[in-house]
């Protein structure tokens, strides 16, 4: 059962690759591209983005990452 879930995951991050390079192949040149990267050095915070409106989701992200972590560390005690 394991052997079948393990390639199942590779199968799906090959299709997810061939799906970005696929979409990037087809989309314009004049596209704006926007990123932000959120993550923790310790107890330390950092974030970084392009835009302000990406920092903000990206934040977003990782609170409701922290919160759903937290949920289900804490659950069973």
């Amino acid at each position: 059962m394991a052997e079948h879930i393990i390639a199942i995951g590779i199968l799906l991050i090959i299709i997810g690759i061939v799906a970005v390079i696929a979409g990037a192949a087809l989309s314009g040149k004049d596209t704006k591209a926007e990123y932000a990267v959120v993550g923790f050095i310790g107890p330390l915070p950092f974030g970084f983005g392009s835009s302000e409106k990406m920092l903000y989701v990206a934040i977003a992200v990782t609170a409701v990452v922290i919160a759903l972590f937290l949920f289900l560390r804490f659950r069973g005690v």
